[in-house]
């Protein structure tokens, strides 16, 4: 235990208690009572018989003829230093719960600090003080809000962990109270590791004449009335709900390690430690919150740096175009039942003075429309290519709370990081912005067409300079320009206008492009903050199987 629960628990005693012998009344073997005046029972070590202490002689209580078939690991009369305080072990009790666990519990006393109870249970060790001040009801619940409450202990909170019924397999020693075997109590058990709390109750069953009965002795009960076949359900089931508490023990624990047990009592064997103690601290917990609070800083740090670097990257604006493309860049498209134009143009060469990010923006202003695209940059020195695509598109319909909207009238993407050089830019795309106009101007002018070249006036020849001095008229007829080009077969009409027919239709696209050069790379960034998760993950997921071995 802690100096803290120590001081809260202590029991001081007056002087030192000098050890009598006695012989057993059953089979007349020595019988040391290590604690004459305050032991109530103690079982002969040779015939298992329980004997209580009356006047200076050891009285039958209990007769048996059996070997004790418990080992302990801790002998009677053995002495060891806990907490600075030496203790001598003067028995050991064995309980089992409900499924059949068994567990150990040595009695040790101080004649200056009164008892202390070693528990062990699969080669874990709790060393165990009675607190009579801890929580509990006046309905006979543990814990002010229940059996599944929280107790408070040394400002640390205690959860509920277990509850059950634990009943005495065997005694070895001498006890302060009247021990006796096949004695059960219920237990309920808080943990918040390395501490525990438990509380004992005992309940005794009264009928409606005022007996009382055990649970045992109501479970005897209940069977011999079931062997009889009699009909004393009711009046048993009656006897089982009439519930009053007679005794409480409240105590608390704290884990120890076997190597500080071994070494106390100078023992040269020692249980083999099985499993995961209840209280047990758990290894994987250090270890979490180590790497939880290491993740915590170095995801700070890593935060900060980022916003560092980014607030001190590079960043210039090398095109910012508003374009308004017209006929001559697009051409009519049908595939399957909808009609498209595609479009490319040209925005221009860039420079890039140094190894860099690109950040292309589009913008447009859509209405139940779409456009695709495709970026193209070529190093004009090495002829590498690259290609970069992206769709801008807004839809939207509805009225009130069924309106909806999707899509987005602006679109941005980064490129990997682009070496030095001189670059061509090259777009192409696909829209169906203007698709209705574009097809009425096709039905009004026909296919585009470039109209042959025509002169202003055509020279004349001899004959006909010749004609136009005999024949009047002539000349003006020679210098009449020549009948216009007839259209070839399909291509029939007016010639299109390069002009997109109706400015208001004309698509339209802001086209950006914005050279950044970073510090430090933000893939490396992103990629560190992943690993920190994984640990982290990994660190939780191993905390947790820990403790669902408890």
């Amino acid at each position: 235990m802690s100096e803290r629960v120590n001081e809260n628990l202590a029991l001081p005693e007056a002087a030192p208690v000098q050890a009598k012998g006695f012989k057993c009344p059953n089979c007349g073997g020595p019988v040391n009572l290590e604690l004459p005046g305050k032991s109530q029972s103690v079982r002969c070590p040779y015939c298992s018989s329980i004997l209580e202490p009356q006047h200076d002689v050891l009285v039958l209580r209990d007769k048996y003829n059996e070997k004790l078939k418990y080992r302990m690991w801790i002998p009677l009369g053995a002495t060891g230093k806990l907490d600075g305080i030496e203790f001598k072990c003067v028995g050991m009790v064995v309980r089992a719960d409900d499924d059949g666990g068994e567990w150990s519990e040595y009695l040790l006393f101080n004649p200056y600090h009164g008892y202390r109870y070693l528990v062990e249970g699969s080669g874990h060790w709790t060393l165990v003080r009675t607190e009579p001040g801890l929580g509990f009801d006046g309905s006979g619940r543990p814990g002010m809000t229940g059996p599944t409450g929280k107790i408070q202990l040394a400002g640390k909170k205690l959860k509920y962990f277990t509850h059950y019924d634990a009943r005495v397999k065997s005694i070895v020693g001498e006890f302060p109270w009247q021990a006796s075997l096949g004695e059960e109590n219920e237990v309920t058990e808080y943990i918040n590791p390395p501490y525990q709390a438990s509380c004992e109750v005992v309940y005794a069953y009264v009928d409606k004449h005022g007996k009382q009965y055990s649970k045992k002795e109501l479970e005897d009960l209940a069977n011999d009335a079931k062997r009889a076949n009699a009909e004393r359900a009711d009046e048993i089931n009656e006897i089982a709900q009439n519930r009053r508490l007679t005794e409480s023990n409240w105590s608390i624990g704290e884990y120890r390690y076997p190597e500080e047990i071994q070494a106390a009592f100078g023992l040269s064997e020692m249980p083999e430690k099985v499993g995961f103690g209840m209280c047990e601290p758990n290894p994987a917990k250090r270890r979490f919150l180590f790497a939880l609070a290491w993740s915590a800083m170095l995801f700070l740090a890593t935060t900060v740096t980022c916003s560092i670097v980014s607030g001190r990257a590079e960043s210039k604006t090398v095109i910012d175009k508003t374009l308004s493309l017209n006929s001559a860049e697009f051409e009519f498209k049908t595939e399957g039942a909808t009609d498209y134009l595609e479009f490319n143009f040209e925005p221009g060469e860039v420079e890039l003075t140094k190894d860099t990010n690109v950040e292309f923006t589009l913008k447009s202003s859509l209405s139940q429309q779409w456009i695709s695209f495709n970026v193209f940059m070529i190093n004009e020195a090495t002829g590498a290519g690259y290609i970069y695509d992206g769709e801008l598109s807004r839809y939207y319909g509805g009225s009130g709370d069924d309106s909806w909207s999707e899509g987005s009238n602006d679109t941005d993407f980064q490129t990997e990081k682009m070496p030095a050089g001189n670059y061509y830019l090259f777009v192409a795309g696909a829209t169906n912005v203007g698709v209705a106009e574009f097809k009425t101007s096709l039905l009004r002018y026909g296919q585009r067409v470039d109209a042959p070249a025509v002169p202003a006036t055509a020279p004349l020849t001899p004959a006909a300079a010749k004609q136009a001095k005999t024949t009047p008229g002539a000349a003006a007829k020679a210098l009449a320009p020549p009948p216009a080009a007839v259209p070839a077969p399909g291509k029939t009409g007016k010639l299109l206008p390069m002009d997109f027919p109706g400015r208001a239709f004309a698509p339209k696209l802001t086209f950006t492009m914005t050279a950044k050069r970073d510090v430090a790379s933000v893939g490396s960034a992103v990629l560190f903050v992943f690993t920190l998760i994984g640990f982290l993950v990994y660190y939780y997921i191993r905390y947790r199987m820990k403790e669902g071995e408890r």
